[in-house]
């Protein structure tokens, strides 16, 4: 699992970021924690290294839910505060992102003309 997917349930679930955890030394080593936490894009396609109770937390959270997701309307405004956070999400510091994301990402920035734009 690269440090790209475990960005993604750490979003989730912050309670098992560095910050809360006792020990740091080496704690989830492919992340940054300066004004925020996220992921350094080149270390995002690299494998995670983590405890291995946080590697079993989020490999049942994507056996058991990665597959379900929750069908909300997600606005511009929060698609674009996700990707200003998850820098490892741009398309520029992820080679192999789908086409149809990079279309997606792309689009984001004549959609932010309408403020009242919602996404399906």
């Amino acid at each position: 699992m690269a440090n790209r997917d475990l960005s993604l349930f750490l979003w989730q679930h912050p309670q098992y970021m560095r910050v809360h955890s006792k020990t740091k030394n080496g704690y989830l080593p492919g992340f940054r924690y300066t004004d925020k936490v996220s992921i350094d894009p080149a270390y995002a396609d690299e494998y995670a290294i983590s405890p291995a109770e946080i590697l079993f937390l989020y490999h049942a959270w994507h056996r058991l839910l990665g597959q379900d997701w929750v069908e909300r309307t997600i606005g511009v405004a929060e698609s674009q505060e996700f990707l200003e956070y998850a820098e490892e999400r741009q398309p520029e510091n992820w080679p192999a992102a789908p086409q149809d994301y990079v279309k997606f990402v792309q689009g984001l920035a004549y959609l932010k003309m309408f403020s009242n734009t919602r996404l399906p």
